[in-house]
């Protein structure tokens, strides 16, 4: 049986993953020295950092602080995602919606920490 912290570190993975194919694909796209470039690269650092701080979540089941900030951040990068979407007028392109689906799961699981849900697992056995 998978446990829901692997689970949590899939999708962890899946958006440093993610955003990294973002990076290749605005090297390819954008100019370099373009301000659609650094804001492309500053977009894929940001979900790289939102990935790192929910892996460092999954191995820190009491810290419900950090929980909170992870999922006020992959609230913030839902929207964004979503916001690319609309601007480009696909609500349903994969860009964007491989990122906003990556990003609920990992809020799913910080909330869950932030609310003490793994006390109470732990409570219970």
């Amino acid at each position: 049986m998978i446990s829901s912290r692997a689970v949590d570190r899939f999708f962890g993975v899946a958006l440093i993953i993610a955003a990294v194919g973002h990076l290749f694909g605005s090297l390819g796209k954008y100019a370099v020295g373009s301000s659609e470039l650094v804001w492309a690269i500053s977009a894929s650092a940001l979900a790289i950092l939102l990935a790192a701080i929910n892996l460092l979540r999954v191995y820190r089941p009491d810290d419900r602080a950090l929980a909170w900030i992870c999922l006020a951040g992959c609230v913030a990068w839902i929207v964004l995602a979503l916001a690319f979407n609309f601007s480009i007028r696909n609500i349903f392109d994969p860009r964007g919606l491989t990122h906003a689906i990556v990003s609920a799961m990992l809020a799913f699981f910080s909330m869950r920490t932030a609310r003490g849900a793994t006390g109470w697992e732990r409570a219970a056995t």
